[in-house]
């Protein structure tokens, strides 16, 4: 497989423990991602056009340069267990170190 590019919408504007436990994943995965900081006008502006109305929001691009939604911290985690279960017992790691 090749390897994947996550968007992702998150914010940096207050303490979000979602976007904070998507980005662990994503790290501990190993995938590649780009973060669209929704306090950046021009990426609030995409999120909005998209009807989203909470983050993190996640997308995944096709070997098609295609943006294909994924949805919000659960359906990642969903999808990274799907199709990187190679990587799933790295998991682990995280789940020590994002704690609610």
């Amino acid at each position: 497989m090749a390897e994947d590019w996550i968007t992702i919408y998150s914010t940096s504007k207050f303490e979000c423990p979602w976007c904070a436990k998507a980005l662990d994943l994503l790290r501990v995965y190993g995938v590649n991602f780009f973060i669209k900081d929704v306090i950046i006008p021009k990426y609030l502006e995409e999120f909005k056009e998209q009807g989203y109305k909470t983050v993190p929001q996640c997308l995944v691009l096709t070997k098609d340069n295609e943006e294909v939604y994924i949805g919000g911290y659960e359906n990642l985690e969903k999808y990274l267990r799907l199709n990187h279960s190679e990587r799933a017992r790295k998991e682990k790691q995280i789940e020590n170190k994002v704690k609610f």
